[in-house]
């Protein structure tokens, strides 16, 4: 997907603590455009606040937007 000049990004419910245990062991998580954490903003999906604050941290329109979940 990135290779065809798409952006991709992590909307995550994880914790900063097994996160910082997941990032040296999965390197791939650092090659994502970028990403929002649960931890960051105070909240967890599905509340709206977790999508507002990726679209707002990154510009996005979310009619521009798929998003796809492990659930």
């Amino acid at each position: 997907v990135q290779e065809r000049g798409h952006p991709t990004f992590i909307l995550s419910n994880i914790s900063e603590e097994f996160l910082n245990k997941l990032l040296p062991k999965h390197l791939f998580l650092k090659s994502f455009t970028g990403a929002v954490f649960s931890y960051e903003v105070k909240t967890i999906k599905p509340h709206e606040k977790i999508y507002r604050a990726l679209i707002d941290k990154y510009h996005l329109d979310p009619k521009e937007c798929v998003f796809i979940d492990d659930s």
